[in-house]
Order: C-alpha cells, then structure tokens, then sequence
C-alpha cells in the first residue's frame, strides 16, 4: 500500500524547549556593515528537498544573485549576471523536481526564465523575453501540471518546463488572491485557469474564460445590464463546484459561477472585502465588520465560518490581509476578545474546522507569516516601536506559543524577513545588527517537520517491484532515482543513488521487519511499506 511516510514516521512533534534558545547569526556573507540579504522579493526561500533552500543573496562582487542554503551552509550557487551586475532572481516555485525564477539577465530590459536543479552546472536558463522593461513574474503552477507566467499584459505558458508558449496578449491580469476594486485576475482552475476579459474596455463586452492545454473557451459572457463597469469585478477564485467573485456598483454583490450549468447566481448581497485561499481551503470571503464566508456553488450558496468578533476594520482600498496555507488550512488574522489585542484563527473551510487559535499582543496589522508542514511562524511588529516577539502556530494541536522575544525593538516593520524553516532552525534575516548589515539568522527549535517534499509538478508514473530480497523502480523509460529505507522507528537504514530497472538488495533486518521505502523520481516522491521475511 503506497503510505505518506510524513502521516507514518515523522509527524512526531517534540515540543518547544523550556529553555529559550537565542538567535545565532549564520554568517556575515557580505563581509562588514553591507547587506547580505535582500529586504524585496527572493528574501524568503524555495526548497528543492529538505536539505537544500533557494534564495537569493547579495555580494559586492557579484551583486543580487542566485544563492542556496545547503545542510545549514550559506553560498553562492551562480552569478547569472557575471560581474558586480545583478540578476535580482524571484518568483521562486518548484518544478518538474527544480525551482524555476525570473530573473534581469542582463541587468536592463530583457527578462529570463532560469531553473536551478541546486547545482551550479545544472541552473541553466529556459526562456528569454525582451523588448521592454517588465520583469517575468507571477509564476504558478496549476493542478494539471502546466507552469504559467506574466510579462506586461501577456500570459506564457510550458507543460515540461522547456517548451513554451504565448497563450494571450493584451489582458490586464493582476495578483490571483486578495481583493481591491480594479483587479481583474486570472485564477488556477481545475486542470487550468480562468480569468475575466473585456476586450474593448467596453463595460457591455465581459467574458469569463476557461484555458486548459491549448484550448481556450469562453466559460460565460455577462448580459449587458450585469456589469456596469467592468473594473469593479474582482476576487476571482475557486470554490466547490465552481467560481467566485464579486462585483461593486449597480449589480454589487458577490456571485458563483456553476461549472455544471454555466450559470451565474448572487450569494451575497454586497460584495466580500477580501477573498482568500490557500493549502487545500477553496476561496473565502471576509466581509469587514460583518462576517467570514466560505463559498459553494452547487448548491449556490455562501455559509458563515466565522462572526464571533468583529473582524479587522482596514480592509479597504487594497491592502493586503494576513492570512497563510498550512497542512490544508488558512491560518488568518482576527479580533481578539480584546479591544486592544489581536487574534490567529484557523479553517479547514468547514464551520466546526473555523478555531481560534491564540491571542496576539499587535497593535495593528504588522505581521508575517511563514508556514512549513503543519506549523505557521509569525512575527509580530507593534506600531509602538515594543519589542518584536516570534511565534509559531500548530495548526494541528490549534495552539500559538511565543518562540522569542527580542530584548529590544528592532526597528520598522521588515527589520526581521522569515526565511524557512529546514532541520529544527527557523532561518529569517535581520538587520538589527549594524556592523554587519542584514543578514541570515537562525532560531534553534525542537519542531521536528515532514520529510517529504511537496512538489508543484507533473506526478511521475512509477512504481516499485519486490522479488528475493530484492527490489527495482519501474518507469516509463530509464529515469534516474533516489531511495531511502527506513525501519519502523524511523531510523534511516540505507540510501540509493540510482536509476529505474536495477534491481537492488534490501537491506539487512531482523526477520519478519516491516521497512519502509521513500522513492523519489523526477521530483516526485512516494513511499511504500515492506515486510521481509527472512
């Protein structure tokens, strides 16, 4: 039987420490008072595996350039741009077992696709665009596998991260979640994407459209009495059954799409402040002062999750919500009891699945949230300048419990960037220290996480073959693998370096032992159990 060997082995939690561990500084990369992180985008990092972490880093030799955090040591993985030119790499996801970014390759105009397999020979470039200014961004990968792209107002596309694609032009796509008048988006949807359009700017020409492995279809055209203007439709995201949005002016309200009969029906009579979705819980509304939703459309319908205590009153004019996906929840900010104090709240999408969490001593919005396996770390910024405090989040016991305060304040909001979370250490950046600049940080923690590596690609097909104490990976076609088998205490027992269709020995046991096998394959990771019967 093909078992999670996360849900088996590794979900044991060891709790925090009653000794508070203390903040360590990593390295000084960029030697003396220079930053060697980034504040923007690339600060938080991608895994490739559990060992290995892809970010970016600064140097005055080189600039903002390609970096990775391997076994607890900081380096320099490529200078795509050689010289003290950056290639300022973000938009970091995981891929066809790789992580693929944009990057500025040469330094101006021409923006690049680049995928890194955490080697240096093997960070290669995939695609070039030039002819403005505007970056590659807003990677996503959708659950059919296809890897999907923005530049300007054009939409790319590869289904194997090396053949590539211009699906549309001209189409004013913007952030897939969050909410704010003007934002038309496009949103993964079943085994593709959905977006609006309104070709001519004509508020009597909206479509909403479907993509899908080249075909693309429209979905619905909206009636000309519907939309007024076309510029108020926004927070377009999935939900069961279907899509949600909502739109402002004569029509306000928000509404679902019904995949089965292609009809539109309003659910609410006003339209959400902000929709949210993350990790496994389809799209959820926030209606500020009122309510939080959770959306279907078949029944059409909107369900209250949660209106204990009034929600944050500064969802207005596009600011951004804090909320997170950890282990098939969204963890969110909420009112606490008290006035004067904050709240985590968690759903699974489900009314008994809607929890609070724990208090939080925030005056304000200022918090970042960072999430590895079950657990969501947050750091908490108060607008009086206290002392910032790190916490983490159990989504699975349903308990916030501080990690560290700082002895003093650290400064502005941004001052600590959560980075990852690899091997019991929660990595950020910090810049408190002046004489050595911004740079990484670690927090020694006795949280132990998941093993397994969720990857945003194509499954591979494969399986794994038992005969005479032995055993072989099948494939289509001769692909290389990697295998670990554990015994039943989740002890490694021995590690394989290998390919599909060799037939290897199973480690030695006792008899009658139950071993698990954790198969990796382009990426993909998969784990089965075994009894050898001496």
């Amino acid at each position: 039987m093909n078992l999670r060997i996360s849900q088996t082995l590794f979900y044991i939690i060891f709790g925090l420490s009653t000794v508070m561990a203390q903040p360590q500084l990593l390295a000084d990369f960029n030697p003396g008072t220079a930053d060697g992180m980034t504040d923007s985008l690339g600060y938080e990092g991608v895994y490739l595996d559990d060992n290995r972490m892809i970010l970016a880093v600064i140097d005055p030799d080189f600039g903002t350039e390609l970096g990775i955090l391997e076994n607890g040591e900081l380096s320099l993985l490529k200078d795509i741009n050689p010289g003290d030119e950056s290639s300022d790499p973000q938009y970091f996801v995981r891929y066809n077992g790789k992580v693929y970014f944009s990057v500025a390759d040469d330094g101006q105009v021409s923006a690049s696709l680049w995928s890194t397999d955490g080697t240096e020979e093997g960070t290669v470039k995939e695609y070039s665009l030039s002819g403005n200014a505007e970056p590659i961004s807003n990677l996503v990968v959708t659950d059919g596998g296809a890897l999907l792209f923005k530049r300007a107002s054009a939409l790319y596309a590869t289904s194997d991260g090396e053949n590539f694609e211009e699906l549309l032009t001209n189409v004013p796509f913007f952030d897939v979640d969050g909410g704010g008048v003007g934002n038309a988006q496009y949103t993964k949807y079943q085994n593709g994407f959905a977006f609006f359009d309104n070709p001519t700017g004509s508020p009597h020409e909206v479509r909403l459209w479907y993509y899908e492995s080249g075909n693309l279809e429209v979905l619905h055209t909206f009636e000309e009495s519907f939309i007024d203007v076309f510029s108020t439709a926004y927070g377009l995201g999935v939900i069961d059954g279907g899509l949600v949005f909502s739109i402002d002016g004569d029509n306000r309200g928000t509404y679902v799409y019904e995949e089965g009969s292609g009809e539109i029906t309003q659910v609410l009579s006003f339209p959400c402040d902000r929709f949210l979705r993350a990790d496994g819980v389809n799209m959820v509304g926030f209606r500020e002062g009122i309510a939080f939703y959770r959306f279907s459309a078949s029944p059409a319908e909107a369900t209250v999750l949660f209106d204990e205590q009034p929600l944050l009153p500064f969802l207005l004019d596009g600011n951004p919500y804090p909320h997170i996906g950890a282990n098939g929840k969204l963890v969110f900010l909420g009112q606490s009891t008290f006035f004067t104090e904050k709240a985590l709240h968690m759903t699974d999408g489900t009314v008994s699945g809607t929890v609070k969490l724990g208090d939080l001593p925030l005056n304000g919005m200022n918090l970042q949230m960072l999430a590895r396996d079950r657990y969501v770390f947050v750091v908490v910024y108060n607008n009086d300048n206290s002392p910032v405090s790190i916490y983490v989040a159990d989504t699975e016991a349903a308990t916030v419990t501080e990690l560290y305060q700082f002895p003093e304040s650290t400064g502005p909001e941004g001052s600590i960037l959560l980075t990852g979370f690899q091997d019991g250490k929660l990595y950020f950046n910090l810049s408190t220290d002046e004489t050595v600049g911004r740079e990484l940080y670690f927090l020694e923690t006795d949280l132990t996480v998941s093993v397994e590596q969720v990857d945003s690609s194509i499954a591979e097909d494969f399986s794994l073959e038992f005969s005479n104490h032995q055993f072989s990976i099948k494939t289509e076609g001769i692909k290389a693998a990697q295998v670990q088998v554990y015994d039943v205490q989740g002890r490694l027992l021995r590690s394989y370096d290998t390919q599909s269709g060799v037939w290897l020995q199973v480690p030695e046991v006792r008899q009658n032992s139950l071993l698990f096998f954790e198969v990796r394959v382009n990426g993909s990771s998969r784990t089965w159990k075994h009894v050898k019967i001496e």
